[in-house]
């Protein structure tokens, strides 16, 4: 009885091989990466594993809305779309060039955009890439700032090449917040009117000038950067 058992357990296995091997192989489009934000931000930095990938958006609110893919290492970007509106499109933009390390440059209105980032890729694909992802530094606070309802201008000197700006509404009004470089490009707009902290990314160092606009509400921003551990250099 227990030979026949056996014998029949054996075959079913044998026979299910190729459906369980082609379950376990499927491909399919994974997402790796997810960020939402509005008006002007940048994003972390997420990997672009060798392989077909591709890059998805979805623009809240009229235009104009543009997404630009910036090479981490070497700056380089690539305008993946821009529309100048009034009315605009989500979609998508593929590619597999030998980018490893790269972050997103959003320009959208004040009702909110996503992107996200996908790679086409099966079950052990997947797994070894999420095996493959180093843990992400620890944080440490660099400065924070706070007022009231008013116009305001703060300058801060950030030495970190990357860093995360986050800020919070405090009140029930209105809050909006530019951060210009040192050249007067602005690299994040943001405009809020309930609470809540919302968080962007600046990806160089140097004198910043945030420009804040406050009206029935209170404010604080923070600054933070990655650690780096003594005797080494983060670049």
């Amino acid at each position: 009885m227990r030979t026949t058992l056996r014998m029949a357990a054996l075959t079913w296995l044998l026979a299910m091989t190729p459906f369980l091997l082609g379950q376990a192989r499927t491909t399919a489009w994974v997402r790796t990466f997810t960020c939402s934000g509005n008006g002007i931000a940048q994003t972390d930095t997420f990997t672009l594993a060798p392989g077909e990938w591709r890059i998805c958006y979805r623009p809240h609110g009229r235009g104009p809305f543009s997404v630009t893919l910036r090479d981490a290492d070497s700056g380089l970007n690539k305008r993946l779309t821009n529309q100048t509106g009034p009315e605009v499109a989500s979609g998508s933009s593929k590619g597999n060039y030998g980018i490893k390390s790269a972050y997103l440059v959003v320009h959208g209105s004040d009702d909110g955009w996503q992107v996200w980032v996908e790679h086409y890729m099966d079950t052990v694909d997947e797994w070894n890439f999420r095996q493959s992802q180093t843990p992400r530094k620890a944080l440490e606070r660099l400065g924070s700032w706070t007022g009231e309802a008013a116009e305001q201008t703060v300058t801060v000197q950030v030495t970190a090449p990357h860093w995360r700006f986050s800020h919070e509404q405090l009140g029930p009004g209105r809050l909006r917040l530019d951060v210009f470089d040192a050249t007067g490009q602005c690299l994040l707009r943001a405009c809020t009117a309930v609470s809540g902290i919302r968080e962007a990314w600046i990806h160089q160092s140097g004198e910043f000038t945030v420009r804040i606009s406050a009206i029935d509400t209170p404010w604080i921003f923070h600054i933070d950067a990655p650690v780096t551990p003594a005797g080494t250099q983060d670049y």
